[in-house]
């Protein structure tokens, strides 16, 4: 097994409602100990996909939002999945085999995508738009194409 650490707070996600909820529970709470455990290297800043597509805003920079959006507050930036945990001992295991133990754990992950059940949707140039691989795959989509359909747009 790897590390084992403790904290006030576990929260699990990356998106905007975990960035908030951060920069609000370090500002109601100074002396309280915070980890944010994500799964994903780098965030994409969803409000800006439409103008990282459009070429106006460029991925690296202005597209990717900064982990300092975490750490500034005095909070501990964990890149590593969740796979595990027990909720009577508090305690969460990440694919690194580390063990985070908490006193309170939120899970602030975001939306899932629906994906319609219609014939084909598995096939290669079919993408969706969820996280930063989605993001890099659908812009090496339009560099090589002269047409695509976009389906669905919100975020």
């Amino acid at each position: 097994m790897g590390k084992e650490e403790k904290y006030d707070f576990v929260i699990i996600g990356g998106g905007p409602a975990t960035r908030n909820l951060n920069r609000y529970l370090r500002t109601l709470n100074p002396d309280a100990s915070v980890a944010v455990i994500r799964k994903e290297e780098r965030i994409a800043n969803h409000c800006s996909i439409p103008y990282i597509i459009d070429g106006s805003v460029p991925l690296e920079g202005g597209g990717l939002v900064s982990d300092g959006r975490i750490t500034n507050y005095g909070s501990r930036l964990i890149k590593e999945r969740v796979v595990s945990g027990d909720p009577e001992s508090k305690y969460v295991v990440t694919d690194a085999g580390n063990r985070f133990n908490y006193d309170k754990l939120i899970f602030a992950v975001g939306s899932q995508e629906v994906v319609p059940p219609v014939p084909g949707i598995d096939l290669p140039g079919v993408l969706k738009m969820r996280f930063i691989d989605d993001l890099r795959a659908s812009l090496r989509v339009i560099d090589e194409k002269r047409s695509f359909v976009v389906l669905g747009a919100g975020y």
